[in-house]
Parts: structure tokens; C-alpha cells; sequence
């Protein structure tokens, strides 16, 4: 049976989803944020895809909420996806983007995106877009709910209660929203750099990196406790729910690698011990495979171990060579019905459908600019004989409302 990774370019790795667990047919997600893409592969490596990239559609500015000169203008938006998650049953990939994007006329900043599984369009969730103008004009705000994030890093996913959380290094908090973006909550503020985030929404935890720290609090944050207190930087973070284990990236130090503990924090052991000039960022467990997966921006590889940490391999590297992008950061798993980023003819009719409301909405002006263009790009593949017709069928209905001639006459005038 084919078993298949998901691999997110971000350098954190998020838990895998229960639904998943109980699936031998799993894709590795790796977020790669400075290529700017979310790419897909198979357990052992094979079969790279990407999944998401810069240039996919933006769902608020596909008449879905934008204007019309929006949707002409703003195309897709992808620029550093770090954390990521999955859930499976609404069928939606959810990552953080600390740098937004640029795309004219619209500069988004921090954000938390989500698309759904067939990698179609991106969906802003937690974000903040303005159109920037020359001095002294203010900037005009995207049209949708504007939340201001710096530096959102790692995330997962509440599946019970459809929340995405998120840590934010230099805000310096946790927080979460609805599915859809609503009720936007911080639950732990006063951190020092909180980076990788997992949680274990079953038993309503929460364990996450911070500063020299793995910490744990209730998905409320209340009961804060450090668990382990690290030599080096803690980045990356998972668990092992099943063997009631916590894996987290020692990014920095002499021992940096992958290291263990209990779910308690007790008996920190290192499991994968890398050399210095290695950068690890991301980790995931595949508990029914035994395996142990991280990230290392440093070689642009993505590796893979034993639980035991034994039997270390490397099973790709993206994009060698000296140049920044195609750094692999963030992993997750997700099903195998990864498809590509073509729109479905079903999702273009409901794109097309929200653009005919959006113009209902604004008026009866708005709707003749939009047949007129319609009719102006169906005469021009028609061709001279077809505008030719075209101009008289107007000159006609002109004539006929001023009542200056009749049609005969014009007709006669000319001959």
C-alpha cells in the first residue's frame, strides 16, 4: 500500500491528525518558505509535487468579498509558510505565513491562511492587507476583518471544536481563531519567543516551544508548567501520543538534533545527534510506520529515522545550490487525494457565481460595464465581421431612441 508525506517548507511539524493515524495511505506536507510553496511527497521521499504556490488565486479576491478592481489586480498569495496542519473531514490545509506577500495593489502582512484540499485557492484566515499609497494618503484597508499578527510561527489544529492556534515569536503569545477566521483569541501572552506548537486536543493540552523551554498548558491557557529545560534552542515540535512521548528540534548547541522526553517532561534523552553545521527546524512522528521525520535548512534535506533514531537517512533535498529559496522548514501529514492547483470546473462556477452577486450588489452600472466586456471579448474572437455587426446593432438602438430618424433613413444616409 502507498504511504505518502506531506512536506511544508515552514521548519515545523505539526502532530498528526487522529483521523489520519487510523490510515496506512498518509502524503508528507513540507511548507518551503522561501521558495514561497507547500509541497507534497511520499513517505520515502518520491514524488514531489508542489501543492500550493505563489501564483494560486486568492478566494477574497476572486469576487468573494474584493472588489472588482481587486480581482484584477490581486492574483495569489503565498510568501513563507511555516506551521501546518490538516483536518481531513472539512477537507482544509491551514499554515502561517509570518511575511504575507506583495501583490499590486495589496501588501498583506502576518498572516494565517488556509485552502481546501484539492490546493485550489487560498483563503485568508487571521490577516491584515492594505493598499499602500504614495504620502501623504492613507492606506486603504483590504474588505475583509483586519487582525494585525507579527510573527506567527507555529500552528495546529482543535478538530473537535473547528480552532486553529498559532504561537507568535515576537508578540510573544498563543493565540486562536474559528475555522473562518471569527473570534480571534489570545490564550497565553508574556513568553519569551514561543515557536513550535502542538496540541493534544483529546486530553486538552497544549505543548509548545519557548526560548530554552517545552512548556504545557490546557487549551484555555491556565496550568502553565515547563517540562524540560534545554542547553540549546528548542524549534520543533511533536508528539507520540501513543507511546506517550514528547519529540522536539534542539536547534543550536553542541548536541543540536532531535531530542525525547515523557509527556511529563521526565527522562530527556537525545535521539538523533547532528553535526554543527546543521540546522534542524521541523519534526514529525508517523507512529504506525515507527518513524521519525525532521527538516534541516542548512542542506535542504528531508530526513528520516527509526523512533530509536536509528537507521538515520536522508530522502530528498530541495532545490541544492547556494541560492536561499527552497529552504524546507514545517512537515504534516495528509491523505493521499493530494490533487493539483488547477480549479475544478466546479469551483470556477462558484467563482463565477460569487462574481455575478458581487455585481448585483453594487448596482445596475456595474452590470452593463460586465456584459459589455463580455460582449467585447466574444466579438473580438468572432472576428471584423462580428464587430462590424455589432457596431450598426447599436447605431440602430441609438437612432431608435432619439427618434431624430428611423432606421430606413439612417439606412438611406448611409448608401
Amino acid at each position: 500500500m502507498l504511504v505518502q508525506l506531506a512536506i511544508v517548507a515552514s521548519g515545523f511539524l505539526s502532530v498528526m491528525p487522529d483521523a489520519l493515524q487510523a490510515s496506512p495511505e498518509n502524503r508528507l506536507f513540507i511548507s518551503v518558505p522561501g521558495d514561497g510553496t507547500i509541497q507534497t511527497a511520499n513517505l520515502d521521499g518520491s514524488d514531489l509535487t508542489r501543492f500550493i504556490t505563489g501564483v494560486t488565486p486568492c478566494a477574497a479576491f476572486q469576487g468573494g468579498g474584493g472588489t472588482l478592481g481587486m480581482a484584477r489586480t490581486v492574483t495569489g498569495m503565498l510568501s513563507s509558510p511555516m506551521g501546518m496542519a490538516v483536518d481531513v473531514e472539512v477537507g482544509l490545509v491551514f499554515w502561517s505565513d509570518p511575511l504575507g506577500g506583495y501583490h499590486d495593489p495589496y501588501t498583506f502582512n502576518a498572516s494565517i491562511f488556509s485552502s481546501p484540499m484539492d490546493g485550489s485557492v487560498i483563503r485568508p484566515v487571521v490577516t491584515a492587507a492594505e493598499q499602500r499609497r504614495k504620502a501623504p494618503l492613507p492606506p486603504i484597508p483590504a474588505p475583509f476583518p483586519v487582525h494585525h499578527l507579527l510573527e506567527p510561527v507555529g500552528l495546529d489544529l482543535d478538530r473537535r471544536t473547528r480552532k486553529v492556534y498559532w504561537t507568535d515569536a515576537r508578540a510573544q503569545v498563543v493565540q486562536r481563531a474559528n475555522y473562518d477566521g471569527t473570534v480571534v483569541e489570545t490564550v497565553l501572552s508574556g513568553l519569551t519567543k514561543p515557536t513550535g506548537f502542538v496540541l493534544d486536543a483529546n486530553a486538552g493540552l497544549m505543548y509548545f516551544s519557548d526560548g530554552n523551554k517545552i512548556r504545557r498548558a490546557n487549551l484555555a491557557g491556565a496550568n502553565l508548567v515547563d517540562l524540560v529545560i534545554t542547553t540549546g534552542f528548542p524549534d520543533g515540535i511533536t508528539l507520540d501520543k501513543s507511546r506517550g512521548h514528547i519529540y522536539w528540534i534542539e536547534r543550536y548547541g553542541r548536541k543540536r538534533g532531535v531530542r525525547r522526553s515523557g509527556l511529563d517532561g521526565s527522562n530527556p534523552t537525545e535521539i538523533v545527534i547532528l553535526g554543527h553545521s546543521s540546522r534542524p527546524r521541523g519534526v514529525l512522528v508517523h507512529p504506525d510506520a515507527g518513524k521519525l521525520y525532521w527538516t534541516d535548512e542548512a542542506d535542504r534535506s528531508i530526513n528520516r529515522a527509526d523512533l530509536d533514531g536509528s537507521g538515520v537517512e536522508r530522502l530528498l533535498t530541495l532545490h541544492a545550490g547556494f541560492a536561499s529559496p527552497g529552504v524546507p522548514w514545517g512537515l504534516t501529514l495528509g491523505p493521499t487525494s493530494v490533487s493539483t492547483t488547477t480549479p475544478t470546473r466546479a469551483i470556477k462556477e462558484k467563482q463565477r457565481g460569487r462574481r455575478r452577486r458581487s455585481l448585483k450588489k453594487s448596482g445596475t452600472a456595474a452590470v452593463t460595464q460586465a456584459r459589455r466586456r463580455r460582449r467585447s471579448r466574444s466579438l473580438k474572437k468572432g472576428g471584423t465581421a462580428a464587430v462590424t455587426q455589432a457596431r450598426r446593432r447599436r447605431r440602430s438602438r441609438s437612432l431608435k431612441k432619439s427618434g431624430a430618424l428611423t432606421v430606413k433613413q439612417a439606412r438611406r444616409r448611409r448608401r
